[in-house]
């Protein structure tokens, strides 16, 4: 019995030690979670504190809230308790694209209703490559110096900008969307120098003076072309360079003033919507399409084709 009861008492002592170090891993590895939950809680505070552009970006930001002040009552940019330490973290600044380094690549107001200017600091954000202000209210003057910028998306659609337009922004050799449509106190001369790596042009209701030139067709890498609603922009008769873009998917030619068409649209072989509507066609007969294998819409409404 006695021996038994020492066997006993070394199995219970074994059992204590097995369950003693079983607690003791269980606190380190609970204590390590922490640290680790620690260090992870650091990085992040970290990273927010250091997600700042530099000065010279958060300035032309600050001239955005004099030249355009109704931008604080429809938003989160301007509420106080909103540092400029925020402003590229996940939860940022509405509106504000920041790219690697925390500089500002975009900035984007869609249909907000916004009135003022675009600042002439912009030229300062020497990164920004999407600018994005359609459907506002935004008038004066688009600064020069965005000229300068590596822009690839510029629209400024639906607003009420005035000349002079600085027409060197369409050769920018990055830029690969712009949308000028609907800024009708835009008189100046139609370009004459664009940046061949544009891929979408809409630039209907402007109101540009003078006639569309030739030269547009050095936009090489064009895929969608609206040019509709400026029947000053063209002659009577539909040129046929607007009808040789290869890569053209998208035509838009709408109320242009023609009576006669192109003799062919074989110069447009990756075509597949066109739109002629409201034209005035005079005894002009539609060429053929057979040589158009992409072709999925054709419109021309009002026109009086035969």
């Amino acid at each position: 019995p006695s021996s038994l009861g020492w066997v006993v008492g070394a199995r219970h002592s074994k059992q204590n030690q097995i369950w003693i170090l079983t607690r003791n891993l269980h606190v380190k590895n609970s204590m390590r979670i922490q640290l680790a939950l620690i260090a992870f809680v650091c990085l992040v505070s970290a990273l927010q504190v250091a997600a700042m552009p530099p000065e010279h970006e958060i300035n032309v930001l600050r001239d955005f809230i004099v030249s355009v002040p109704s931008l604080q009552g429809i938003s989160q940019w301007f509420t106080p308790g909103f540092p400029p330490e925020s402003i590229c973290t996940p939860n940022g600044w509405e509106s504000i694209t920041c790219g690697e380094n925390d500089t500002i690549i975009g900035i984007t107001f869609r249909y907000a209703q916004i009135v003022g200017s675009i600042p002439d600091s912009i030229g300062n954000l020497t990164n920004l490559q999407y600018f994005r202000i359609d459907g506002n209210r935004l008038n004066g003057t688009i600064p020069a110096s965005m000229a300068t910028l590596p822009l690839k998306l510029f629209r400024i659609e639906g607003n009420l900008f005035e000349p002079p337009f600085p027409a060197e922004i369409l050769q920018i050799p990055t830029l690969e969307e712009v949308a000028l449509e609907g800024n009708r106190h835009l008189v100046d001369p139609w370009p004459t120098v664009w940046s061949p790596s544009i891929q979408r042009l809409d630039l209907a209701f402007v109101g540009f003076t003078g006639l569309v030139r030739e030269n547009i067709t050095a936009i090489t890498n064009l895929r969608h072309l609206n040019l509709g609603y400026n029947p000053t922009s063209f002659n009577r008769t539909a040129s046929d360079f607007l009808f040789q873009h290869p890569l053209l998917e998208y035509l838009h030619l709408p109320t242009s003033n023609f009576e006669t068409g192109p003799a062919s649209f074989c110069g447009l072989p990756n075509i597949r919507h066109l739109n002629l509507d409201d034209n005035p066609f005079k005894e002009y007969a539609l060429p053929d399409f057979s040589c158009l294998p992409h072709l999925e819409e054709f419109s021309a409404v009002r026109s009086g084709l035969v």
